[in-house]
């Protein structure tokens, strides 16, 4: 149930103070219009005077709370394609031609407001009084989907030894580095010069492309598989160019994976290959029945409100987490009446007590991304088939805010009056009354936003939504009041299954013995015969180790389905030394944690970020923004993909 409009438009908001989103002009424009459509609106419409291209413009994501940009590359795509959605936020930055002509060679300016047209006296006496950036902690500009890359990247800056090789990579000739290396090489320098808070890493993007066309699109990707094409491509690209048969990569990543297969009839019979793998993929044990804990706020037609934590399978559907709710609302609170039924309840995202998108009861679970969901309470007579639904907001008048959420009514479709509302508002006015007395409006808004004062008397074939308008004291004293019903301090992490797997159980289940029913082709037999099948590590093994969960199945019946079972992992001692084959000098292999590429979301919507460690301290990469990681339990996570080990005995170059 949302407000209607027309679906063809967009209203975006234009930040007119460059970031800040407190203060912006709304852009109406069709869904269908070019990102360079876009670009030559604004120039017109605020008298920019300046070339499309010179006109940089952001993207705010609300959800990961970074901004992303959009370059030449696609102008032509519609804002649709795009993921420009209604009231989304976006901003623009004029660049001067030479700003234009540096961004083109690599070099990245920092983004200048237009509230910070300061004269160049007042810029350099900043710049002398600002320390420099950190080198290392440096973000990377989300280009349209590209926040796979960027949390691949970040992954790979955090490996001393990779960046310290490429910082310092020359070749005999004394020629300029080129292809996908001469990219990396720029970008590794510029990530660690100190001289910038971010970059672009569109050249490295260019090149990558030209290696592996598959990412020449600005579609999301998958970090592992962008992670394993450009160390490929690294790995040739050296080997070309120093003439040798290893490279800088295969010393650093490659381990060998033994297998051995024997024959169960003949006994005789045994083969072993060795192949090498720069990542050791780790399959998750499939759990009895995954489970998710979701916190369900209820509101009711009466206007009051109860918060529950239902667990629920995570596979369902949102049928299947009304179910379940109705059944822990039954057990919390037995002597209630008014017991919730299926079909008086409205499953929605609500955000900032205003915007309502409602759910489709058959969505699957795992197409939610917040473990927090809003369950409207319908009125009784919402069931008959001539009545329609409506929200009814709750407003500080004199600060335009909404101090409570709203609640659902209905109204008869045809030949309704205002009277026929009075059972649902005295009901809203009660509850208003338990608080304080009130003075108070109300008006109802049409399909095309304009509002009228409510009359009981006055036709409501054409509301849409009712609106109780009350002064700042009344607000302030409501939430005063409410405070503990409307707290939502509650662990929103999908909890660890009993049986918790650790990273320890998986590399048990990559190495054990497995027999192979009838899968092996037997020489001395000449057919198809049992075997047993062993993997080892071969000794030695590399100074990086990269695992990767495999946490998306791909088959005929679970295509695209995510796998979030919780996998316990060690960050200061990981111990490889029982999976290694002619270790004859009983050396250990002790590795610690330097990267965590996580992922949010299902395959085809979600988004990646990076934790790393960066002198002793843990700091989250989501793009462009960098925040210190205070507590460590924020590194154990459902969401971990790749993890990046180091060895211990190289401890020394930690940095």
């Amino acid at each position: 149930m949302t407000r209607r409009h027309d679906h063809n438009m967009l209203n975006l908001r234009l930040c007119t103070a460059g970031r800040l989103t407190n203060k912006y002009h709304t852009i109406p424009i069709s869904t269908t219009s070019s990102l360079r459509s876009l670009k030559i609106y604004l120039i017109k419409n605020f008298d920019l005077k300046v070339n499309p291209r010179n006109v940089q413009l952001y993207l705010r994501n609300d959800a990961e709370h970074s901004w992303t940009e959009y370059d030449e590359d696609v102008e032509e795509y519609t804002l649709t394609n795009l993921h420009f959605g209604d009231e989304s936020f976006i901003s623009i930055h004029v660049l001067s031609d030479d700003e234009l002509k540096q961004r083109q060679q690599n070099i990245i300016y920092p983004i200048k407001s237009e509230q910070q047209d300061i004269n160049s006296i007042v810029a350099t006496i900043k710049k002398i009084l600002n320390p420099p950036y950190t080198p290392g902690l440096c973000g990377l500009i989300n280009m349209g989907n590209t926040c796979f890359m960027n949390s691949a990247l970040q992954c790979l800056s955090a490996i001393p030894q990779m960046r310290n090789y490429f910082q310092t990579l020359t070749f005999n000739d004394n020629q300029q580095p080129k292809g996908v290396v001469g990219a990396y090489i720029d970008l590794t320098k510029s990530m660690w010069s100190g001289e910038h808070s971010y970059v672009t890493p569109r050249h490295l993007k260019e090149e990558i492309s030209r290696f592996a066309p598959i990412f020449s699109d600005y579609r999301q990707k998958d970090a592992q598989e962008f992670m394993n094409y450009l160390m490929d491509a690294l790995h040739q690209e050296l080997i070309k160019q120093t003439k040798n048969k290893s490279s800088r990569i295969s010393d650093l990543f490659y381990c060998k994976v033994k297998s051995t297969v024997k024959c169960l009839e003949c006994q005789l019979n045994e083969s072993t290959t060795i192949e090498p793998m720069n990542f050791i993929p780790l399959s998750i044990r499939k759990q009895q029945q995954q489970r998710r804990l979701f916190e369900i706020d209820y509101l009711k037609v009466d206007c009051s409100r109860q918060i529950f934590l239902v667990d629920t399978p995570s596979n369902g559907t949102i049928t299947n987490l009304i179910e379940s709710f109705i059944d822990h609302y039954l057990h919390e609170i037995p002597n209630e009446s008014d017991v919730p039924e299926i079909n008086r309840i409205l499953p929605v995202r609500l955000t900032n007590n205003y915007g309502i998108e409602q759910y489709d009861k058959t969505l699957r679970l795992h197409h939610l991304h917040s473990n927090r969901i809003t369950f409207f309470e319908l009125p009784y007579r919402s069931i008959r088939s001539e009545t329609k639904l409506f929200p009814f907001y709750f407003l500080v008048d004199d600060k335009q805010s909404y101090f409570r959420p709203p609640v659902v009514f209905c109204r008869p479709k045809y030949n309704g009056l205002g009277i026929d509302l009075r059972e649902q508002l005295l009901q809203v006015i009660n509850h208003l009354k338990t608080v304080d007395q009130v003075d108070l409006k109300i008006f109802w808004t049409d399909d095309y936003d304009k509002n009228y004062l409510f009359r009981e008397d006055d036709s409501i074939d054409y509301l849409e939504s009712l609106t109780m308008a009350v002064n700042t004291s009344f607000g302030q004293l409501y939430i005063t009041c409410k405070k503990q019903e409307f707290l939502l301090d509650v662990e929103q992490e999908q909890p660890k299954p009993p049986n918790k797997l650790t990273l320890d159980d998986l590399f048990y289940d990559f190495f054990k013995e497995d027999t192979l029913d009838d899968q092996y082709n037997c020489s001395k037999c000449n057919k198809l015969t049992r075997a047993k099948q062993k993997s080892d590590l071969c000794f030695p093994l590399p100074p990086i180790i990269v695992i990767f969960l495999k946490r998306f199945m791909y088959d005929k019946q679970s295509i695209n389905e995510k796998i979030t079972t919780f996998i316990e992992y060690p960050l200061d001692r990981l111990d490889l030394t029982k999976y290694v084959t002619d270790n004859t000098n009983n050396a250990q292999f002790l590795y610690e944690l330097v990267a965590i590429c996580c992922h949010s979301g299902t395959l085809s919507s979600g988004h990646y970020v990076t934790f790393t460690k960066h002198l002793d301290k843990w700091y989250l990469f989501n793009d462009d923004y960098i925040s210190e990681v205070r507590d460590q339990m924020q590194l154990s996570t459902k969401n971990a993909y790749i993890l990046v080990y180091l060895k211990r005995d190289n401890k020394s170059v930690l940095v």
